[in-house]
């Protein structure tokens, strides 16, 4: 009952204050940020946003990733400008953790924005092989081949050939009885 207790006052503390998470989401904070920034946590904060009573609450959190995209693609810019300002106090460590740093909010970004930011999502691969579907196909076929038409073989014979036996019939015999 006390966590429930907990919940109610950091989700009311939450939308006492809605509009500064809001304007805290359009800088870029990530979701663990904000919530800790806010007193609360991720799970909170998920809840306080998709509540059934505030159904315009998400959307409109949603609508915010294109501001926070470009939040986090200028970061991105900063990270590096920040590590060549440091000039030859630079090490290689630092400039690879810039690196990764700023190529990560890049991704971020995209992620965000994809149309903007994002790279081309590109389809499955799939390869199929046409020719060893017809060698297949064929390959039955040699094996179990359909029977011959009868109104193209009047009077002849046919040989009917089952797993254990041979039987020669004669098509008139199977026609006409």
């Amino acid at each position: 009952m006390a966590a429930f207790k907990i919940r109610r006052a950091q989700e009311e503390h939450l939308t006492a204050n809605e509009e500064a998470v809001f304007e805290d989401r359009a800088t870029g904070l990530s979701w663990r940020k904000l919530a800790e920034k806010w007193g609360t946590n991720t799970f909170v904060l998920n809840k306080w946003l998709k509540a059934p009573a505030f159904p315009d609450r998400w959307p409109a959190w949603k609508a915010l990733d294109e501001v926070a995209a470009e939040a986090k693609a200028s970061d991105a810019e900063e990270i590096l400008d920040d590590a060549a300002d440091q000039g030859p106090l630079l090490t290689s460590e630092m400039a690879r953790i810039a690196v990764a740093r700023s190529e990560f909010a890049r991704w971020h970004a995209g992620v965000l924005n994809r149309a903007r930011f994002g790279t081309a999502q590109q389809g499955a691969n799939v390869v199929l092989n046409i020719g060893s579907l017809h060698l297949t196909a064929v390959r039955e076929l040699n094996l179990n081949p359909p029977p011959a038409p009868a109104h193209l073989f009047p009077g002849r014979e046919i040989v009917v050939t089952g797993a254990d036996e041979q039987d020669a019939v004669d098509l008139d015999t199977l026609l006409h009885g």
